[in-house]
């Protein structure tokens, strides 16, 4: 009997904490229907819901396009070319899972266009996936934007691409599976470097589609109670043992890998991460030539196909800024035009790195101050052939 109604207390607690719950917040969880596209990478699934939430700052639901972007649907070919399409390419800043579709960086720039200079006739598309670099994004270029031809295409440079442009700096930082399933720089017997595009014959991939076909628990996705529960566990103990796993990843990256020996007494996991990252680290070399490589590609892609190149660089990390230069790709720089604004510090959230809606808006300005003061970028740029 006592334990019957112990039993009987606990859950209506439960019952009770879960509604309490329920009325703080729209949604428990995050929900990301991926799939995996050979060639290309993970995706998420076409005409899919999408909700997202730090639990602190926004609970956000969207849908993917029908190529699986939270975007609007790209308009057709035909449309692109009869127009001054411009093209953004990105990792999560472009994907903007944390703000609505509608304050997202190109469907702002393209609002403005249209107040502004209508006769320029611009029509935009971004195509954003979490936690990639430039060298993930060459196949989103060639499948996704390259049918498009647009004007102008422009990269998201943010401060994480230079460690996911590097695939022993991904799987430090993020494990292997993760390093596995999208592009990633490989180098050949005559010491060049190439791109190696993924398929489901990867090792990384396999496992990856296993892990997704064995599903999650239910109350993961269906419960606050859970996730409060879970939350409060981590919050305790969630530094030490995350650390941990990083230096085990660059232990064993540094004593199998030929590619990380010029950096093997690299003893700063909290760098794998992404955070104090300078050019005295033996890492440099690493990062940089694979950027570089991706920049070349970009280039070499948007002089084929009469596309002008811009980078809109958002983040203090120089030597991305000095790559760029040294090839003569344009860039905007996005914390520039900010500082010149004189708009403040609230462009990203207060726990979360990424735009808030202001955010977005100052990056399409930003953007399109650049456009607006060079409409020549609207005329097909000279092709360098097939």
């Amino acid at each position: 009997m006592n334990l019957l109604f112990l039993s009987l207390g606990v859950g209506v607690v439960g019952l009770a904490g879960e509604a309490w719950l329920r009325r703080s917040a729209p949604f428990p969880a995050n929900r990301r229907p991926f799939r995996f596209v050979p060639e290309v990478g993970v995706l998420f699934e076409p005409h899919r819901e999408v909700r997202w939430t730090n639990r602190r700052d926004f609970w956000t639901i969207s849908r993917t396009n029908r190529f699986g972007f939270v975007d609007r649907d790209p308009v057709t070919p035909q449309r692109a070319a009869s127009s001054c399409h411009i093209a953004l390419v990105g990792d999560s800043f472009v994907a903007a899972l944390e703000v609505e579709v509608r304050e997202k960086v190109q469907v702002v720039l393209e609002a403005l266009a249209a107040r502004e200079r209508p006769e320029l006739d611009i029509t935009t598309s971004g195509f954003g996936m979490l936690g990639i670099g430039q060298v993930q994004q060459i196949p989103f270029y060639d499948v996704f934007v390259r049918p498009l031809r647009p004007k102008v295409t422009v990269l998201v440079a943010v401060w994480n691409d230079y460690r996911n442009n590097s695939p022993v700096a991904t799987e430090a930082s993020d494990g292997a599976i993760r390093a596995g399933v999208y592009a990633r720089t490989e180098r050949g017997a005559d010491g060049r470097i190439r791109l190696r595009l993924p398929d489901e014959s990867s090792p990384a991939v396999r496992e990856w589609i296993g892990r997704r076909s064995r599903g999650r628990p239910w109350l993961r996705d269906h419960s606050f109670l859970y996730q409060r529960l879970v939350r409060s566990r981590l919050v305790r103990r969630w530094r030490e043992p995350h650390l941990s796993l990083l230096r085990k990843r660059w232990r064993r990256l540094s004593s199998e890998s030929a590619e990380a020996a010029s950096f093997a007494d690299w003893r700063a996991p909290r760098e794998a991460w992404g955070f104090g990252f300078s050019v005295l680290n033996p890492m440099f070399a690493e990062v940089r030539e694979p950027t570089a490589f991706a920049f070349d590609e970009f280039a070499k892609r948007a002089a084929r196909d009469g596309s002008h190149l811009v980078i809109l660089f958002t983040s203090g990390i120089p030597f991305v800024k000095t790559v760029a230069e040294d090839r003569g790709i344009p860039l905007v720089d996005l914390q520039e035009y900010i500082a010149d604004s004189g708009r403040g510090d609230d462009h990203t959230w207060r726990h979360d790195p990424h735009w808030t809606p202001k955010g977005h808006r100052s990056a399409a300005e930003a953007l399109w101050k650049y456009l607006k003061e060079r409409p020549s970028l609207c005329d097909p740029a000279e092709t360098a052939g097939a």
